[in-house]
């Protein structure tokens, strides 16, 4: 799809994304425990500057400890953050694809950056681009947390295709973390952790020592 046929999908999605969501096959099987877990490895504190890329109606941030913290949401639907908004009318917004560039609003850097069912919709090839990009708006100290849909082989992709062919979006490109962490640079970690049988949660850091 193009920018605005994507934006069109997500605006007409987002009356009722939050039902959509629930469902316990795929692709959203374990996507509760996604968020929760995405929380976990944030660990955000009174303070931190956090960015939620993909935002959209504004349920990982609002598992977050949201007090005191300065929160930033971008998505690329204007619909998806007005209902975001309301939940969240502390924080700032902006409507923006980061696929093309960041937004000048934006500040250069975060403590944390979390992106929720968001970058799945990217090629394979800009997955790793798409790290580092982030990468490089992190503090020192700072981490990428990930919730995607998302396999630890090809093999599991390409079970999981066979078995859900009827659900399967051919427009959507789902993570494969062996392929995408041995593309990734060395100035970044990068971990998964599987959580459900199509998604789970990618950590990026910077190395130690």
């Amino acid at each position: 799809m193009t920018q605005n046929q994507w934006t069109k999908h997500f605006d007409t999605w987002s009356a009722s994304y939050d039902r959509a969501v629930q469902g316990d096959g795929y692709p959203f099987a374990g996507y509760g425990e996604i968020l929760d877990r995405m929380v976990e490895h944030a660990n955000v504190r009174a303070g931190n500057r956090v960015l939620d890329l993909g935002i959209g109606t504004g349920n990982l941030s609002l598992r977050l400890s949201c007090s005191d913290i300065e929160l930033w949401g971008l998505d690329l639907s204007q619909r998806m953050i007005d209902i975001a908004a309301r939940r969240l009318p502390e924080a700032h917004f902006l409507c923006a694809d980061m696929t093309e560039a960041c937004p000048e609003e934006l500040p250069d850097r975060f403590d944390v950056i979390v992106s929720a069912y968001t970058l799945h919709h990217l090629a394979d090839a800009q997955k790793p681009e798409m790290i580092q990009r982030l990468a490089d708006l992190l503090s020192p100290d700072g981490r990428i947390i990930i919730g995607d849909l998302a396999f630890p082989t090809r093999i599991a992709l390409e079970e999981t295709r066979e078995a859900w062919h009827d659900k399967w979006d051919g427009d959507e490109f789902p993570w494969v973390a062996e392929d995408v962490i041995a593309r990734i640079d060395s100035a970044v970690r990068v971990s998964f952790e599987p959580i459900s049988f199509c998604g789970g949660v990618f950590v990026v850091s910077p190395p130690t020592g």
